[in-house]
């Protein structure tokens, strides 16, 4: 009767065995540990972690929102004639106020087809440099006509290509015509920097209804860049070029 009892105890053990091996995972396989976790942090492991359970992967998704910021860099060009101060202090003002890389790529002349008489074609700058996919800020000291209007910055809504004078105001008039990349129109609110004619508010900040309408992750501080007092609107003075974007010499 020993035997047929050892017997048996050496085949339940052996039947344990097979059922371990039978769950262990191939080598290389994923295996998902919490069904229920949320799609953007499922904890994973392989057989390599096997052992300690405690050592989950979850997907780092701050570096996703990091290369999505670096694919929004802007590249800077001095263009035509230019002051060297204004690249540092554009470079300086958008890494105060906004969040995504800057690059300084060098110089370009200005193409023939884009000045007449010394003065760049600013509608004809923006309609050929709208092509390309890049986003590109073109500084210049040269002056800047759009048709017969002098402006001192110059792009589209939702633009790409934005053209800027050296003018007194240049910190001013650089983050106003990056607002309008972004959709956003003059503002009557003579205290924000979407508004025209302001000079004398000296403000580099948005009001409260410009703000909102900026994305998440642009600003690198949204209470510092949102004016804390309001003025009451006044009338757009821009209403004879809507489908531009300016700055005018006359702010």
């Amino acid at each position: 009767m020993k035997i047929p009892l050892l017997l048996l105890a050496l085949a339940l053990v052996w039947l344990v065995k097979v059922n371990r091996n039978a769950a262990r995972p191939m080598e290389g396989t994923i295996v998902i540990i919490d069904n229920d976790a949320p799609k953007k942090s499922v904890p994973v492991y392989t057989t390599n972690q096997h052992k300690n359970k405690s050592k989950s992967k979850s997907h780092d998704y701050s570096e996703d929102k990091s290369a999505e910021l670096e694919k929004l860099h802007w590249n800077m060009y001095t263009f035509g004639e230019y002051n060297e101060d204004d690249v540092a202090l554009a470079n300086k003002t958008i890494h105060e106020v906004f969040t995504f890389g800057i690059r300084f790529k060098g110089h370009r002349e200005i193409p023939s087809y884009c000045e007449k008489a010394e003065v760049i074609d600013g509608n004809e700058c923006l309609s050929a440099m709208q092509q390309s996919n890049e986003r590109g800020i073109f500084i210049t000291r040269q002056n800047i006509n759009y048709y017969d209007l002098a402006v001192r910055g110059l792009t589209r809504s939702y633009g790409r290509v934005i053209l800027l004078k050296s003018n007194p105001h240049f910190e001013k008039t650089l983050i106003h015509e990056i607002g309008h990349t972004y959709g956003l129109e003059h503002c009557g609110n003579l205290a924000c920097v979407m508004a025209i004619y302001n000079d004398d508010e000296g403000t580099r900040k948005f009001c409260a209804k410009c703000v909102n309408q900026i994305p998440d992750g642009v600003l690198r501080d949204r209470r510092a860049s949102t004016i804390q007092h309001d003025y009451s609107e006044v009338e757009s003075a821009e209403e004879a070029y809507p489908s531009e974007t300016i700055s005018t010499e006359e702010e």
